[in-house]
């Protein structure tokens, strides 16, 4: 029975041994080891290899912009131009008026435009055939009366007569751009060309001399010109002495249609 004892008390203390030299190295490998290497280390050793990484997943970033900013900007640079406009009228309107009383004369040609300043206004003149009458011919002479007159004769614009050589047909194109901003209210894009009785500057208060004869007119409101066809009479003795008589002349002026007459 010693003997039994005594080898009972051997087998637990060289189990106890051998326990206590299986658990220092484990704790030394797992001092050594790095923490986020264990479990690959330990995979390893136990022959499951090293676990599969998943890869970074890239993304494709746009800049997505928004549709009030666009706005924004579109609304800003409105806001600019109305305020170019505003400056652009208010600077034209400083400078405007109408044309002082004056005549010029210049030469007709089939091949080109005879232009000629009518105090201060530019005038364009070309003969041309119409159905009733042939291409005027000649010299042609100009004159611009002044405000007073073309208010006599019930005219809010420009008041001016026109005469050729050989009476006929010419394209007339008068430049309104020195006195666009005279009349508000879209004015400057309402003018057109109209014809006047010859009695309109003799006797402008009869009915019949203000009766205006509309001309079929093209306003070419970015040049700021408007012209039409017009019937020149013959200039006989000279403009002055036509305008005391009121004879053989033609007398048309630059004003504007009635708001919303198209």
């Amino acid at each position: 029975m010693v003997f039994g004892i005594g080898t009972s008390r051997r087998g637990a203390g060289n189990a106890r041994r051998w326990g206590r030299r299986l658990v220092v190295p484990a704790v030394a490998l797992a001092l050594l080891a790095p923490v986020g290497q264990l479990p690959t280390a330990m995979a390893a050793e136990q022959g499951l290899g090293r676990p599969d990484v998943p890869k970074p997943r890239v993304s494709k970033v746009e800049e997505v912009k928004g549709l009030g900013a666009k706005k924004a900007r579109q609304k800003v640079s409105e806001g600019k131009k109305a305020g170019e406009r505003r400056a652009r009228k208010a600077k034209e309107e400083q400078t405007a008026a109408w044309p002082e009383p004056g005549t010029a004369t210049t030469t007709l040609s089939a091949n080109k435009v005879a232009e000629v300043d009518l105090a201060g206004t530019p005038v364009a003149a070309q003969p041309v055939k119409s159905r009733s009458m042939p291409a005027a011919a000649g010299s042609v002479d100009f004159t611009v009366l002044d405000q007073k007159a073309a208010r006599k004769a019930g005219i809010t614009g420009v008041l001016f007569t026109a005469g050729a050589d050989t009476e006929g047909t010419a394209e007339v194109s008068v430049d309104y751009s020195d006195f666009a901003s005279m009349i508000g209210g879209g004015w400057s894009e309402r003018l057109r060309l109209v014809r006047l009785p010859a009695c309109a500057l003799t006797t402008p208060s009869k009915t019949e001399c203000r009766k205006q004869t509309p001309l079929s007119s093209e306003n070419d409101s970015a040049h700021q010109t408007v012209s039409a066809q017009v019937p020149l009479a013959e200039t006989r003795s000279g403009t002055s002495t036509q305008l005391a008589s009121g004879n053989a002349l033609t007398v048309f002026a630059v004003t504007a249609a009635a708001a919303g007459a198209g």
